[in-house]
């Protein structure tokens, strides 16, 4: 009895001694005051947990209150400010509605500090920001290095209660660790790290390894893998805690790049298909046996991951999942939706056109589908899954409904899931599911996509070419084994076919003009089609390579300074930021450029307007035969290919006044979406920090060989700024 307890003794000490466990310090820092509590202030969808620096306040309600904070840590309103607030209501507009609580903290050694909170989406540390987590108070959501004195905190509270939110810095404490790293692995999933092939950006993703595996032995079994996208404000790390090991597969959860986990379009699509390449060559894999699945925002990840590439998926697993952003996050309720004419609303939606999931299922034709819901799901309703179900199911595509009944859990977090194995992520009939399916060859598929450059194709055929760019693509393959494909296209210029070539392909039931590129063919139907074919740059592909800032003039440093810390936030990447003095052909040319300047300095008046389509003054510009006139001032963002290199791109970020350039930091769509949503060119007016989308005079699309076309420019009324 004694030995054993003695062992059972030992074997805690060991286990503690195993992580890097945080010990949690005491609370080391002073408030001074009461907090001040500031709004509300209403956020549009389009503001929705990322541009907190861009806050406006609508309407006259705008008050002060004060708040105390109680015995246990929890920062609660007076009974008169709350008193204040309940007319607004609670249900809907919770989400939209936002508050900030401000006061110091007297800190009393220096060094590194970590962050605490619950209930807060955003904080600003002497005026560095950092986005929070909303839910937990388990982990540190920073660390930052502070001096001994005074600080100023300033806190964004999402909600029309801003109350019961918590706020703490405790001195981080280390631990050093007994054993090493690699036997971390015999407690369960750990953390792998990589470097990204599109930017080189440093990446991690967590494997749960099969039981029993060991990468030691010489064994000639193959495994499925599993890839689990993990939901907002989850990490790769805690979304395989919700995993069980399996004897039959690994369980892979990549990790995006986004603030708080959020966001798997685009460039974390293709981090997550990159890391499914390593870890395939990494790990005994059987390529035929990968399925994909994802909770919540994951789900909608997985969605999107589907449609980008389905031929590497032998199925897909929706769990909680919300169909697209613009349904889940309200949409309706956006500043640019209450303000936008039809013709402007008409060219937004042409720009998100690939997060529109719902007109794009036909992608899905090859794919086995299980969807699973809480049947009392509180944060992603149910009626999006059954939505979903009816959808597929009307297109003939093979689904597989699960609907958890009586439960109420979203996050994996209740007692009742975890006793149950984690329903919302890992349960038995998604088990079987997977391994009832395996990857198969198909030869009869659509292939859809606005933007080709974000696209991986499907089955050895990939759009490389538009008609009309960021608009919507679909082609329609029916081959018959090796003997005869047809194609059907819309929208669509040339492709890359590396398909086994069949004896007689009809495009459009039109023969096809064909040029060899290496073991691929490209394909179109007209010889100038065939000579241009190459995939055009776009915005959101500016972010998957390389970024230097280049500043035109000593007035747009504070400028570059911020997008520099936006890119590096939202991206991942490093962004350099050079003087035009200083900058040189060889230091442009291997990456993409964004320029930051005034219109009328000397370098973009010779070095960049001179090459474009447009005439600028400084109240002024001439698109075609348009006159643009400004009573202040405009501003622009425009993509073009790079005058250093054609094969990389230019973004440039100018404005005819300085306090219009400050306005471009009002506006960040561009840097904290990455790209999502922005046309070739925007040309706005004065009143963008307060009217976003509403202040745009001009936006346009150029041609794929960059030529300016008048079907692809777009012009709106002129506004009265005061």
């Amino acid at each position: 009895m004694k030995a054993s307890l003695c062992i059972s003794f030992l074997f805690c000490l060991l286990f503690l001694g195993c992580a890097k466990a945080r010990i949690p310090a005491p609370l080391v820092s002073k408030m001074n005051g009461d907090w001040l509590i500031e709004g509300p202030r209403f956020v549009g969808s389009n503001e929705f947990l990322r541009d907190f620096e861009s806050l406006a306040s609508v309407g006259p309600l705008y008050q002060r209150t004060y708040a105390v904070e109680d015995a246990g840590g929890r920062i609660r309103l007076d009974e008169e400010s709350v008193k204040s607030h309940t007319f607004l209501g609670r249900e809907m507009w919770s989400s939209w509605v936002a508050f900030q609580a401000s006061r110091n903290v007297q800190i009393d050694e220096p060094g590194i500090y970590e962050i605490f909170t619950q209930k807060v989406t955003a904080l600003w540390i002497d005026e560095q920001l950092f986005l929070a987590e909303p839910f937990l108070n388990e982990r540190p959501i920073a660390e930052i290095i502070l001096s001994a004195g005074p600080h100023k905190i300033r806190i964004q509270v999402q909600g029309l209660w801003p109350s019961d939110f918590q706020f703490s810095i405790r001195k981080k404490v280390f631990s050093k660790p007994i054993f090493k790293d690699e036997l971390l692995k015999t407690l369960g999933a750990r953390r792998e790290f990589y470097k990204s092939k599109w930017d080189s950006v440093d990446g991690h993703y967590a494997v749960l390894e099969p039981i029993a595996f060991s990468s030691k032995a010489s064994e000639s079994k193959k495994y499925a893998l599993i890839v689990a996208l993990h939901g907002a404000h989850v990490e790769d790390l805690e979304h395989l805690k919700t995993f069980k090991q399996k004897d039959w597969a690994f369980v892979l959860a990549p990790s995006n790049r986004g603030p708080q986990g959020l966001g798997w379009n685009d460039l974390a699509s293709l981090d997550a298909l990159d890391v499914i390449d390593k870890v395939v060559q990494k790990y005994p894999i059987d390529p035929d046996r990968i399925y994909l699945s994802g909770h919540s925002m994951g789900a909608q990840g997985a969605l999107h991951l589907a449609l980008l590439s389905p031929d590497r998926f032998a199925a897909v697993s929706l769990q909680a999942p919300w169909i697209e952003p613009e349904t889940y996050l309200m949409a309706p309720f956006s500043l640019s939706n209450l303000i936008l004419n039809p013709e402007a609303r008409s060219l937004r939606d042409r720009l998100s056109g690939n997060y529109r999931h719902t007109h794009r299922l036909d992608g899905l034709s090859t794919l086995p589908i299980l969807i699973s819901t809480a049947e009392f799901d509180p944060v992603v309703s149910p009626l999006h899954s059954r939505w979903l179900e009816n959808e597929l199911r009307m297109r003939n595509i093979e689904v597989t409904k699960v609907e958890h009944l009586r439960e109420s859990e979203h996050w994996c977090r209740g007692p009742e899931s975890i006793q149950r194995g984690f329903l919302c992520t890992d349960f038995a009939e998604q088990d079987e599911f997977f391994k009832s399916k395996k990857n198969k060859r198909h030869d009869r598929f659509v292939i859809e996509t606005y933007d080709p450059a974000l696209h991986a194709g499907a089955f050895g055929v990939r759009i490389l070419s538009q008609e009309k760019v960021q608009n919507e693509s679909r082609l329609w393959v029916d081959c018959e084994k090796e003997k005869s494909c047809r194609l059907r296209s819309i929208n669509v210029r040339s492709l890359e076919w590396s398909r086994p070539w069949p004896k007689q392909i009809l495009w459009n039931d039109k023969p096809v003009l064909v040029k060899n590129a290496g073991a691929n063919k490209i394909l179109a139907l007209k010889k100038i089609d065939l000579s241009t074919a190459s995939i055009r740059g776009s915005w959101v592909s500016f972010f998957a390579s390389p970024i230097t800032l280049l500043i035109a003039d000593e007035s747009s440093q504070r400028v570059a300074a911020v997008i520099k810390r936006q890119i590096e936030r939202y991206s991942g990447q490093v962004a350099n930021i050079l003087k035009v003095e200083q900058a040189s052909v060889s230091r442009l040319e291997n990456s993409n450029i964004m320029l930051v300047g005034l219109s009328e300095t000397a370098f973009l008046k010779d070095q960049i307007w001179n090459r474009l389509p447009f005439e600028f003054s400084s109240k002024q510009i001439s698109i075609l035969d348009r006159t643009l006139s400004f009573k202040k001032a405009y501003g622009i963002w425009m993509l073009r290919p790079s005058p250093w290199n054609s094969q990389r791109l230019l973004a440039i970020a100018s404005a005819s006044d300085a306090e219009r350039l400050d306005d471009l930091l009002r506006w960040l769509r561009p840097l904290t979406r990455l790209g999502q949503g922005l046309s070739d060119f925007l040309i706005f007016d004065e009143s963008l920090a307060s009217r976003e989308w509403g202040a745009v005079r001009a936006a346009g699309f150029f041609s794929p060989t960059w030529d300016l076309s008048s079907k692809d420019t777009f012009f709106f009324e002129e506004r009265d700024s005061k």
